[in-house]
């Protein structure tokens, strides 16, 4: 935590199980302080719910020890260009998941529903948005579109509340399934 506090990092390393204390309440703890940071689970724990929890979180991909550990330079490329490494098992719980968001309970016809729209979103969103789903950094969309780095923060912390998410993986999906990507 000291570490995160006093130093601007761009990947953070996590594994689930510390000795001093739970790994996925870093993830929090740095976005917070550091949202343009990637987080990248390198964990022996696998089960679906800490899967969900560091993705709700904001973990931007999740590798099982063991899998993967040779192309681990590889995965940081792909993770600094806007990807998401997973592990195959990993993938397929998001999967899972993510089908059960698609095909939810039926409603009753008396909850009030909210469902983001493409109005939701400025012009300026929209273009962060865009620039963030082809991969580029926080620091890229600043420069392309020349403003500076905590405004680009602040759009995305609006995207996140208007569309209803926690990550840039959840941003970029969500605007994906309402057709603004």
């Amino acid at each position: 935590m000291q570490q995160i506090r006093e130093h601007a990092i761009d990947v953070l390393l996590l594994d689930l199980g510390l000795p001093d204390g739970a790994g996925i309440d870093l993830i929090p703890f740095t976005l917070q302080r550091q949202p343009a940071c990637q987080i990248l689970i390198i964990s022996v724990f696998g089960d679906e719910e800490n899967v969900i929890r560091c993705v709700e979180a904001g973990a931007s991909g999740y590798l099982l020890k063991g899998q993967g550990d040779d192309d681990l330079a590889e995965h940081l490329q792909d993770l600094l260009n806007g990807g998401s490494p997973m592990s195959p098992q990993i993938a397929r719980r998001v999967l899972k998941q993510l089908r059960q968001y698609a095909s939810p309970a039926p409603l009753s016809g008396n909850e009030p529903v909210s469902v983001p729209t493409p109005n939701d979103l400025t012009g300026k969103e929209l273009e962060i948005l865009k620039d963030l789903a082809i991969g580029h950094t926080y620091s890229e969309v600043a420069a392309n579109l020349h403003i500076s780095l905590n405004t680009v923060r602040h759009h995305v912390k609006s995207i996140y509340s208007k569309l209803y998410v926690n990550s840039r993986t959840q941003a970029i999906n969500t605007a994906a399934r309402l057709g603004l990507l």
